[in-house]
């Protein structure tokens, strides 16, 4: 009976108290400790929040309160309620009762281990993770995350970080690296493509190209360059409640023409096929649509921005009217990967660069604090860096406000959009800080798996991010 009334209530309380569709960061499956209910206030909204919601979800929650309501009634002569005079409510914010029970049971359902919120303890300081990270509190203490009591929805997010897989993510990369540098216009660059869909096909999705043409730039003493047909796929999770709305993730599959391309941008590439691959598990849902994007002509410039000017003026269109299908959802966010293994700090005085990864590396989130939607990036790239905090197992995240050379680019004047990388990319990259950038030892060899572990941190720190704010669940 606690299992049926703990799905009954996880979805019912997430929904009505937290149904805000033009969110941009979530809020918190339940209350922080300390942040009290006040009825006239909180239970108002509770109602009118209902009715906004789906018929189905509608129904979940009404069913949730009467079987509260027998609940209650039934255990009316065994003892006094609180000052809300209605049990169920106030063992969320406090009770010893029914909600110590309900909690333990509700965090079985979902396969995360929560003590009720008066029980959990403060973590310890002490060192944190790999990566340099001193006087940290401990990430792997049970139920708390950075000091803060773990919700049931952190659970979730947990459980599905946890299912990155790191031999996977280099075996994708791998693979990748079989077809060269896939520089554009090349058939290893067509038949890369190829290989891409086939392994989200393989996934369950249904996937898509968009055609456009690119012209090569003009080289002196040549006749002018003809254009030339060009295509890049990319796939979608169906959103459940708000297919119209959609995080975009990002990453360019093409090279610049040295090398495998392994890290520029196959790190990447591989980084946004790996959790398309978790994204689309059977049992995981997603509130909201999730796009994955691997751009073709990063290298020469041409595919992020074909994909802007045909798409940008068909977002959040219901086509055919009424169908509920948006073949554009609405751009929520966009997050792209470009280089994501080689943070090996500055090069010496001898100009050398460390063939070790550095103690002190780190995953670079960046934004663009000269874009239109500047400020909503920055929230975006905080919201990362505290995804990054909780979730990530070696490195920790840096934010900047230089994004540039990168297909996020194309989109920064239109929704948040943001870049995550090994380096900076003017600061670092563009001063010499990665002697593989575009040089023939961009291969799958020159890597270790401390870098690879690097890349795995930044694809935990973005599925962290992702599952949270479009609102991931798992069906049991």
């Amino acid at each position: 009976m606690m299992r049926e009334l703990a799905f009954l209530l996880f979805g019912a309380v997430r929904s009505a108290l937290h149904h805000d569709p033009n969110r941009r960061v979530r809020t918190d499956l339940f209350r922080r400790k300390g942040d009290v209910i006040q009825p006239k206030r909180d239970l108002p909204m509770f109602f009118r929040s209902i009715l906004r919601l789906p018929n189905a979800t509608r129904v979940g929650v009404l069913s949730f309160l009467a079987v509260s309501a027998v609940l209650w009634l039934g255990n009316a002569e065994a003892g006094p309620t609180s000052s809300l005079g209605f049990a169920p409510f106030d063992d969320l914010v406090g009770g010893t009762s029914w909600g110590s029970q309900l909690l333990p049971a509700v965090s079985e359902a979902i396969g995360c281990e929560v003590d009720p919120p008066d029980s959990v303890d403060t973590p310890p300081a002490g060192r944190g993770r790999g990566g340099g990270r001193q006087n940290q509190p401990s990430r792997n203490l049970r139920n708390v995350l950075g000091g803060v009591p773990m919700t049931l929805e952190d659970c979730i997010v947990a459980e599905v970080v946890g299912r990155l897989d790191f031999d996977s993510y280099k075996e994708i990369l791998r693979g990748l690296t079989a077809f060269g540098d896939r520089e554009q216009g090349t058939e290893r660059n067509a038949q890369a493509i190829d290989w891409i869909e086939a392994q989200l096909q393989s996934w369950g999705y249904e996937t898509e190209r968009l055609q456009y043409t690119y012209t090569p730039r003009s080289r002196e003493g040549e006749p002018d360059p003809v254009p030339e047909p060009r295509e890049e796929v990319y796939a979608t999770k169906i959103g459940s409640t708000t297919p119209g709305e959609m995080y975009i993730i990002g990453a360019h599959m093409d090279g610049h023409g040295f090398g495998a391309a392994a890290n520029d941008d196959g790190s990447g590439t591989a980084l946004v096929l790996e959790l398309a691959r978790i994204l689309n598990s059977p049992d995981v849902e997603t509130e909201m649509s999730i796009r994955f994007i691997l751009f073709n002509n990063e290298e020469t410039g041409g595919g992020a921005r074909a994909y802007v000017q045909q798409r940008n003026e068909l977002q959040g269109i219901e086509d055919p009217p009424g169908s509920g299908q948006y073949p554009e959802p609405r751009w929520v966010g966009m997050i792209q990967h470009d280089m994501m293994l080689w943070d090996h700090g500055m090069p010496g005085p001898d100009g050398q660069v460390s063939p070790e990864q550095r103690r002190e590396a780190d995953v670079n989130i960046e934004f663009a604090a000269s874009a239109d939607m500047a400020d909503e990036a920055q929230e975006l790239a905080w919201f990362f860096r505290t995804m990054n905090d909780r979730y990530a197992t070696d490195y920790p995240a840096a934010v900047g406000d230089r994004m540039s050379n990168t297909d996020s680019g194309s989109f920064q004047n239109y929704t948040a959009a943001i870049s995550l990388r090994e380096n900076e990319r003017l600061a670092h990259t563009g001063s010499g800080w990665n002697p593989t950038w575009h040089q023939p030892i961009d291969v799958f060899e020159t890597f270790s798996d401390k870098d690879f572990t690097l890349g795995l941190n930044a694809a935990q720190t973005t599925l962290a991010g992702v599952a949270s704010l479009a609102g991931a669940t798992i069906r049991r």
